[in-house]
């Protein structure tokens, strides 16, 4: 077999680019010759957030690049704030001290940043910060004092009792500039932000994990105009849906007046709602914000085990419909997903959202949307998955978009959603073992509704060019083989591409597959001779639409131990 260090470059390339930071490093150590290869991977994505009581020497770090602009070249992702692991310990963290010569530097890099700018000498929360080696005066130095450092994606996270202290307020001043709505363009610091077009906040794209709704700060505030922004990420918790874009420790009365008349104008072009609870509250204030909109993704998500929200409040489908309308003459790419759950039982007691949906949703208006993806009462108007007024439904088509081309179906808001494969551990009682049968037996209607709407769209939608079906978490619930078959037959003499996709996480039975599919084409126009197709995807699909939606329950069991892992 031969060595790590004699495999061509190209394949050792692909291999780093699925290692995790503390694996590259961990190679770095074996040898010299590893040093060599991973050392250029290690400092490429780095994550600086603070994980349990452990803070990351995010001094060492800057120390590293600030005298190397080959390393700080590098560095296209950072990663600052707090992970969403429960234990996490939140707050200001002050660093131990360095050695002389190291601390000498850092002295003079802060005497220069103050130097070249004379509002960080008016900013007595920044040189405390700073004299006090504070977690986030050090972010503040990465950020704004090493030229050579171009990020590409910054990623912050943050409780209300500011971890990140002063960064936020600086970013503030910076982006906007002293008075709200005259953004200070020309300020050389602004100029170490440019290189940035994701931002991803509060949202942990590792492990899926939800940051904490009660305590988590947004930073949207701070970060929503920076010039080259064009894909946005966020988790917005509970108490600020309703001011999203405005925040009381970074405006006044008189600013926000201001910013509510004067109106944000940004570039964003990509926007991923995560599993907000008000997300519909929130929406409108962020699409306002965003008038060049081009791919948005809404991840509805409730745990009613805790503080419910009501229904009416929680989906509000009226006004979602109202909120889409800002961005119709825009908007390509849409993805709606929805999970109701109570985290605390098992899949057999999860709540039903309940009242009929107000109304399909009329997609007529939205001209440019050529990718849907949605659960099927999105479309239909039908939460209640009923087969007999499916049998009636004969407009079913003429509320798609007119330009639609490529359609996916969510088994969400289903009783399939949530199922998954019983704990050997777990002895249910008759009447626990009753429900559990029930609720399968509706899970099977269910899909069945799936799969009749599935051949009546592909019936009646004439100009689409793919159709993609999701299959339960579960893979008993999967399709079985005469309705793929029919499946596969329709979209044959349709022409049209047809996909059924398979999340792994349960199949796996391991959470760190919570955004891992597994995509099977079972017909393709372009090659209508090739068998089944499969291919593997995580994080995004193909297409561009992210992966992970709707599996904060199945996270919960599995971290719980309610559901058994293999490995």
């Amino acid at each position: 077999m031969a060595r790590f260090t004699e495999l061509p470059v190209e394949l050792v390339e692909h291999i780093m680019a699925y290692c995790r930071q503390s694996e590259l490093y961990s190679l770095t150590r074996v040898s010299r010759a590893h040093y060599t290869l991973a050392a250029s991977y290690l400092y490429e994505h780095v994550d600086l957030r603070i994980r349990f009581n452990k803070v990351p020497r995010i001094d060492t770090f800057y120390f590293s690049v600030s005298g190397n602009s080959a390393r700080a070249m590098r560095v296209k992702t950072l990663r600052l704030g707090l992970s969403p692991e429960k234990g996490v310990k939140d707050g200001q963290h002050i660093l131990p001290k360095t050695s002389a010569t190291r601390q000498k530097q850092f002295d003079q890099a802060v005497e220069m940043l103050i130097a070249e700018n004379a509002w960080i000498e008016k900013s007595i929360d920044l040189k405390d910060a700073m004299c006090r080696r504070c977690y986030g005066a050090f972010a503040c130095l990465l950020l704004f004092s090493i030229p050579d450092l171009r990020l590409r994606c910054l990623e912050l996270a943050d409780h209300e009792n500011e971890t990140l202290h002063p960064l936020p307020r600086i970013l503030y001043v910076i982006i906007h500039g002293s008075t709200v709505g005259q953004a200070n363009t020309t300020t050389p610091l602004l100029e170490h932000l440019s290189s940035i077009e994701d931002v991803v906040q509060s949202f942990d794209g590792d492990t899926g994990v939800q940051h904490s709704d009660d305590r988590s700060r947004v930073l949207l505030p701070a970060i929503y105009r920076l010039p080259g922004l064009r894909k946005l990420e966020l988790f917005v918790p509970t108490s600020r849906a309703s001011n999203v874009l405005l925040h009381s420790q970074l405006l006044g009365v008189r600013e926000m007046n201001d910013f509510s008349r004067t109106g944000p104008t940004t570039f964003i072009t990509n926007v991923t709602i995560r599993h907000t609870k008000r997300l519909i509250k929130c929406l409108q204030q962020i699409l306002i914000a965003t008038p060049h909109l081009i791919s948005l993704t809404c991840e509805m998500w409730n745990d009613c085990s805790g503080n419910k929200v009501p229904q009416g409040d929680f989906m509000q489908a009226a006004r979602f419909r109202s909120a889409l309308r800002l961005v119709k003459d825009t908007l390509q790419v849409l993805t709606i997903s929805v999970e109701y759950c109570d985290s605390t039982k098992g899949f057999y007691h999860q709540p039903y959202i309940g009242e009929e949906f107000p109304a399909p949703h009329d997609y007529t208006d939205f001209g440019r949307l050529h990718t849907l993806e949605a659960p099927l009462p999105f479309i239909t108007g039908d939460q209640s998955f009923s087969i007999f007024s499916l049998s009636t439904e004969t407009n079913i088509a003429r509320r798609l978009p007119p330009n639609l081309r490529h359609l996916s179906l969510r088994t969400d808001m289903s009783r399939a959603q949530f199922v998954y494969p019983p704990s050997k551990t777990e002895e249910l009682d008759l009447l626990n073992s009753t429900h559990e049968a029930e609720y399968l037996m509706g899970a099977r209607m269910d899909l069945s509704y799936i799969y009749q709407a599935t051949l009546l769209l592909l019936d009646h939608a004439i100009d689409l060019q793919s159709i993609t079906v999701w299959e339960p978490p579960d893979p008993s619930l999967n399709w079985p083989e005469d309705r793929l078959g029919d499946f596969e037959t329709t979209c044959r003499n349709k022409m049209i591409l047809g996909r059924m996709i398979y999340p792994q996480m349960v199949r796996l039975r391991h959470q760190k597959h919570w955004n891992l599919i597994k995509e099977v084409t079972l017909f393709d126009p372009c090659m209508p001779d090739r068998t089944h197709f499969e291919q593997y995807a995580r994080g995004e699909r193909t297409d561009g639409v992210p992966l992970g939606l709707a599996t904060q329950y199945h996270i919960s069991r599995f971290l719980n131990g309610q559901v058994e892992r293999i490995y």
